[in-house]
């Protein structure tokens, strides 16, 4: 049995999960930016232009995404991120 990929977080990444993500690499789609490297999840580097995205959520959900963001260590920008790329990744 092969050994499994755990995150920071405590999640297991799956075999499935792996080939979801590796499916736009195999057909030459890469994601991020071209350039010496491929941009990742995350706050963008310094060097890459950004566009502030205002949004509107109820309040609950700003609470739900507020504990989510608290219980992985990261702000609530950054969950919000977290949660749009792996929406895009998987369509």
């Amino acid at each position: 049995m092969d050994k499994p990929f755990i995150t920071e977080d405590g999640k297991e990444i799956t075999s499935d999960m792996f080939d979801t993500l590796a499916e736009p690499w195999d057909r030459g789609e890469l994601i991020g930016l071209p350039g010496p490297y491929v941009s990742t999840p995350g706050r963008p580097p310094h060097n890459v232009e950004t566009k502030l995205v205002a949004l509107r959520f109820p309040v609950a959900m700003v609470e739900a995404i507020d504990a989510k963001a608290k219980a992985k260590g990261v702000s609530r920008s950054q969950c919000v991120r977290d949660a749009v790329w792996a929406d895009l990744i998987k369509a």
